[in-house]
């Protein structure tokens, strides 16, 4: 089963995994693909999480927490491949090595993505643990900090620092040290740099550019692959379209829908909540929503989605911060990560960010049709070129 559950209410999931759980019984396997963690641990007893198409950790979900797993989920943001069954004899092992007898997982993190998986998660921790990670953030590749060093720097306990590191996903302080230390390892890492009152002009060209080229190598680093298809799958066979966003994300819908309008591939574009709201309750099966948000908390957003969603139209994401109520309410989820300045906020860098997201995905549409695509263009290029001054 493929996300069987992208267009079912709550009522209707509950009701598919007491079927499952009635195949299991009488001995028939099931494999379940979904990216959604809290159906995964209802209905499966072992878990494969796959990014790009790569296995990065293997559960036993009868010894796993959800908790831990959503961790994992948010260091890799990878989709879910379980397997439905007897949970008492059905454990699997990672080629790589033992599971953590902990908790019945190993995980393997790609390094160009730790900094990127790290600030998304900032917004979710204390204070304290904030402290940690920029301290951690901060220190040079070439001098690890000790656990001590740590605790210090940020004015916390040595406990804490490990239940931080934890949180983040990771066994403990040292694997997320290491972790730390090939991530800062990358050649694009210290790209980003903070404006300062006394930069001359050519100074701040280059942070503002050396900020937006950072943000388009760690967003294509942790963009999940199997998500954008499904992405560009809906998009291409939905019967409409209707992007949704406020303020400058307002602006990024305004310049997909252009582009998609070129190609013959219509949509519609609502930056009003009551409009909104008036979108969503005309949607339906086969209907798909693009949301914008860069926080993931715009509530007009969050309450039209809320609409749609009950009336099972599918709905994607295009936000900077992956745990965030938006991506909850959402079948697929496209995101962008970006630091910016006290000027500039990281809204700028990550809005070029989600526009080369939606650059691709128009790019990946087209082609799905691309005899009509290339005919709608001509067209379209057509009625407007006796409007440029020759």
């Amino acid at each position: 089963m493929d996300e069987p559950t992208s267009s079912l209410t709550p009522r209707e999931f509950e009701k598919l995994a007491e079927l499952i759980k009635a195949l299991s019984a009488r001995g028939v396997a099931v494999i379940y693909v979904s990216h959604k963690l809290d159906e995964v641990f209802k209905v499966a007893s072992r878990a494969t999480i796959l990014r790009d198409g790569r296995k990065v950790a293997d559960a036993d979900l009868a010894r796993t927490t959800e908790g831990h797993a959503q961790r994992v989920d948010a260091a890799q943001r990878p989709g879910i491949l379980s397997i439905a069954g007897d949970r008492h004899h059905h454990h699997s092992r990672h080629a790589g090595g033992p599971l953590d007898p902990r908790q019945g997982m190993t995980v393997l993190f790609d390094p160009r993505t730790v900094g990127p998986r790290i600030r998304m998660m900032q917004r979710e921790l204390t204070p304290s643990e904030t402290r940690i990670t920029e301290v951690l953030l901060r220190n040079a590749a070439d001098a690890p900090l000790s656990l001590r060093q740590v605790a210090e720097g940020a004015g916390v306990s040595e406990a804490l620092v490990v239940k931080t590191a934890k949180r983040l996903g990771f066994e403990g302080y040292r694997e997320l040290r290491t972790a730390l230390t090939a991530y800062k390892q990358q050649p694009n890492v210290d790209l980003h740099q903070e404006i300062e009152p006394d930069d001359s002009v050519e100074t701040i060209v280059r942070k503002v550019f050396r900020t937006s080229i950072q943000a388009l190598e760690e967003t294509l680093a942790i963009l999940n692959m199997d998500a954008f298809r499904q992405a560009a799958e809906l998009l291409h066979g939905a019967r409409q379209r209707d992007f949704y966003g406020l303020g400058g994300s307002a602006q990024i819908a305004r310049d997909v829908s252009h582009k998609f309008l070129r190609i013959g591939v219509r949509t519609s574009v609502f930056d009003d909540t009551h409009m909104m709201a008036m979108s969503a309750s005309l949607l339906g099966p086969g209907d798909v929503v693009v949301a914008f948000s860069h926080s993931g908390r715009t509530l007009a957003v969050l309450d039209a989605l809320e609409i749609a969603r009950a009336n099972r139209a599918s709905i994607i994401a295009v936000t900077n911060y992956e745990s965030s109520p938006l991506t909850e309410l959402s079948n697929v989820v496209l995101c962008s990560t970006a630091q910016g300045s006290y000027l500039t906020s990281e809204n700028a860098a990550a809005r070029i960010a989600q526009l080369n997201i939606m650059d691709a995905v128009f790019i990946a549409v087209a082609q799905m049709g691309y005899k009509a695509a290339e005919a709608n263009l001509a067209k379209t290029m057509g009625a407007v070129q006796t409007k440029r001054r020759s």
